[in-house]
Order: C-alpha cells, then sequence, then structure tokens
C-alpha cells in the first residue's frame, strides 16, 4: 500500500510539473517554435542519439571484459535499450540499471559481477558528471546564485563522495551487518559484500578506470552536441558554448528521483537555464520535447527487445540439455 501510494504521488508530481512548466511558456508559443523545426538539424540530432548509447556500451563491455566476462557488443546494447524503457516505468533514474544489471546476471551466470559493471558504468559517467557541472559552476557563478541550482550541483558532489566513500571503506558495511542480524537480512548482506568486492575488483586494474573516464569524457562531449544539435533544430541563435555550460547543471538536476525519469524537473531545469543565458523558454522546452520524443523511441525498441532476449535465453538453456534427455522429456510413458 505504502509503496503504491508512493508511486501515486511520483506520477501526480510529474504531471503537476510538466502542467507548470507547459502553462508557463505558453502553449501557443511551444507549438509555434515545434513548427519551426528545421528537418537537416532534426536530423542530425536524431543520428546523434544511437552513439551516445553506443559509448556507454563500449565503457561497459570494457569494464565486463576486466572481471573476465565476455559478452557480444550487440547484447549489451539491446540490454541497454531495456533498461531505458523500464526507466521510464519505475520512479528513478536507476530502476532500468537493477533490470539490466538482473538480466545480464541471468545470462552470464555472475550476478554480482554484473551489477558492479553496471554500477562502475553508471558511477564512472557520474563523476565526469559532477566534473563538467562543477567547472560550469566554478567559471559561471552568476548562473547558480540567480537559478538556485546550486543545491542540486552541490548534492551531487556530497552523492559522489559519499559513494566513493562506501566503495573505499567496508566499515559501514560490517556495522550494519553487526546491527542486523536476522537471517534473511544476513544473507542479503552477504549479496552486498559479494557486490562489494566485485567493485573493488576493479581497483586493481586502474588501466581499465581510467579508459573508463575517457569514454565517460566523450558521452559528456557527445550529450552537449545532443542538446546543442536538438535546440538548433529549433533555433538559429544557439551558442555551443552557452549550450556546453548549461547541460552538465540540466543533468546534475535531471538526476534528482523525485518524478518518473525526471520527468518535469529537467523540463523545468531547461526552460530556466535557457531563459538564463538568453535564449526563448520556448526553444528550452522544444529542446527537451525533442530529445524526450528521441529517448522514448529508443526505450519502446528496449521494450520490444526485452521478450525476444528473454526467448533467446530460454532457448540457449535448451540447446544446453543433452539430446536424450529432450527426447525422453517429449516421450510419453507407455503404461501396460
Amino acid at each position: 500500500m505504502k509503496k503504491r501510494l508512493q508511486s501515486i504521488f511520483t506520477l501526480v508530481l510529474t504531471l503537476v510539473l510538466l502542467f507548470l512548466v507547459i502553462r508557463r511558456v505558453g502553449l501557443e508559443e511551444l507549438l509555434t517554435t515545434l513548427r519551426g523545426a528545421d528537418p537537416v538539424w532534426l536530423a542530425i540530432s536524431i543520428c546523434l542519439s544511437p552513439f551516445l548509447i553506443l559509448v556507454s556500451v563500449i565503457k561497459w563491455r570494457l569494464l565486463l571484459n576486466s572481471q573476465g566476462i565476455e559478452v557480444p557488443t550487440w547484447r549489451l546494447y539491446a540490454l541497454y535499450l531495456v533498461g531505458r524503457f523500464f526507466n521510464y516505468f519505475l520512479p528513478t533514474n536507476f530502476g532500468g540499471d537493477v533490470v539490466r544489471g538482473y538480466a545480464l546476471g541471468k545470462y552470464t551466470q555472475h550476478g554480482a559481477q554484473a551489477m558492479a559493471s553496471v554500477f562502475m558504468e553508471r558511477f564512472t559517467g557520474f563523476v565526469m558528471l559532477v566534473v563538467f557541472a562543477v567547472v560550469a559552476s566554478l567559471t559561471n557563478l552568476d548562473i547558480i546564485r540567480e537559478t538556485s541550482l546550486a543545491p542540486a550541483v552541490g548534492l551531487a558532489v556530497l552523492i559522489l563522495v559519499g559513494v566513493l566513500w562506501l566503495i573505499l571503506d567496508i566499515r559501514p558495511l560490517n556495522l550494519l551487518a553487526g546491527l542486523i542480524r536476522f537471517p534473511f537480512a544476513q544473507k542479503f548482506i552477504e549479496k552486498l559484500r559479494k557486490f562489494h568486492n566485485s567493485i573493488n575488483a576493479y581497483r586493481k586494474d586502474r588501466k581499465v578506470l581510467v579508459i573508463a573516464l575517457f569514454w565517460s569524457t566523450i558521452f559528456m562531449i557527445l550529450a552537449i552536441l545532443n542538446v546543442y544539435t536538438s535546440a538548433k533544430a529549433f533555433g538559429q541563435e544557439v551558442s555551443l558554448a552557452e549550450v556546453s555550460v548549461i547541460t552538465p547543471i540540466i543533468l546534475c538536476v535531471a538526476m534528482v528521483p523525485i518524478t518518473i525519469n525526471g520527468l518535469g524537473i529537467q523540463e523545468w531545469a531547461y526552460v530556466l537555464l535557457f531563459s538564463w543565458v538568453g535564449m526563448p523558454e520556448s526553444l528550452g522546452l522544444s529542446t527537451i520535447l525533442f530529445i524526450r520524443a528521441k529517448d522514448v523511441t529508443l526505450a519502446l525498441i528496449g521494450g520490444l527487445l526485452y521478450p525476444v532476449l528473454a526467448i533467446k535465453d530460454n532457448r540457449n538453456l535448451v540447446n544446453e540439455m543433452g539430446v536424450e534427455d529432450l527426447l525422453e522429456e517429449k516421450q510419453p510413458q507407455v503404461v501396460k
């Protein structure tokens, strides 16, 4: 009951924020901006989206290879799309990561390592996001003060420090294990230990961590270009330098897990920051709506791939069984 009420509250808050931001911009002005879209820039922006995912998939595969796990790139790409699909139906930005980590664990039979690879893929991306956001904030202090977004960037830094502490220090987990002694809880804590050990295994391979951070930097550059090309489709007076400043801050704000996949929160951030750098609010809202449309399209593809992957995994299990076993199962017993 509590989870249902929480889900209802999240849905209502999401819808209210979307309504308020559209009301602020004005529906007529929004439609006018959308109707003036440049098809060439729309096409460029659409073509860029698959490469954003590909960069993350390449990084994910490198992290898996570091743990001695080989998975085809196409499967990781498909699982990434599946994660996108579930992100639009779970009230946080991380629900899809749990799904793709679980699915990868079933496929590889290494659940802890699979979850650890998903975590590190996201965490290395988060590290570079915070770095970009802090640099943008420190070089443009007025944007933080006047838009009241300093708490969002500060919260991102605190989360980064906190997660690093939990990764590097085993004492919090030991303390939790000492406080909770129920058999069921101990089983869960044991899984957490395996997960923690799998994450710390990456400390032995610093080269792969450096490469992962490199790919995270490439991802951030492409994310900025994604916003730039999407905005360019609805307004020619768009500065790449200004977009480079506001995009990391927007992405930090979007990670606040109070609405479904950041819906409403991210729209407000686009409207506020686009207007702050002198661009129309309708341009900011049009940009994020177009980006949302691209994301939803990719997410729907992930939704279609999810049952296909499940069926393929079941077939693999069947193929691993002996032919005699299959024949024995299919042939009916003769009653004398």
